[in-house]
């Protein structure tokens, strides 16, 4: 209905002016919003647009934001993980740019969550929470919250390590390779411990 009518807007506008660096920006947000799958797509044509190189500094900005939120959303449906990286790249490049682009620091300490950089992910938070424009905003503070618990997690596994350790001075904990594996091997150690 009317996000399919808004996006026919931006498509004629671009028709009628191909430069119009508003209506391309809001034409890929509004796609990868309503069609995630569309990522691809926006990728290459947000990636054709950075080449030619007409938009002002603050639009590129936003072109680079975009393809970074389109990585990301490629990742989520195809499980590439170097989609992560190239999207983290994007939004540095962005911040580089302009150092308030919200959106661009908000989703680069999203990404740190996910790839458990903690040291990242709180530096960008930190940014964004003395911003007083957005230090309350729900997305800053779901990062902190996302933020808190990863590192509740990561004490929790380290002292869990450290107790093992204590109990069988045979365990190596240098041999986890994930999360996954260090809590599973922990699970392991406890229910021996019990038997």
């Amino acid at each position: 209905g009317e996000l399919d009518a808004s996006l026919q807007s931006f498509e004629e506008a671009l028709r009628l002016d191909p430069n119009m660096s508003e209506a391309f920006s809001n034409k890929q947000l509004l796609t990868l919003r309503m069609h995630a799958s569309e990522a691809r797509a926006v990728i290459d044509e947000t990636s054709m647009r950075l080449q030619l190189g007409t938009d002002g500094p603050q639009h590129r900005t936003l072109v680079l934001t975009i393809r970074g939120l389109a990585y990301m959303l490629r990742n989520h449906t195809k499980k590439g993980v170097k989609d992560l990286d190239l999207a983290r790249a994007d939004f540095s490049d962005a911040l580089e740019e302009d150092p308030h682009c919200t959106m661009s620091r908000a989703a680069r300490a999203y990404l740190g969550l996910r790839a458990r950089d903690l040291a990242a992910s709180s530096a960008d938070l930190d940014v964004l929470e003395r911003d007083e424009k957005h230090a309350n905003s729900t997305a800053t503070l779901e990062l902190r919250s996302m933020s808190v618990r990863v590192s509740m997690m990561y004490a929790v596994i380290l002292r869990d390590i450290g107790t093992s350790l204590r109990l069988n001075p045979t365990f190596h904990p240098l041999s986890i390779t994930s999360p996954n594996v260090a809590i599973s091997q922990l699970l392991d150690e406890r229910r021996l411990l019990r038997a």
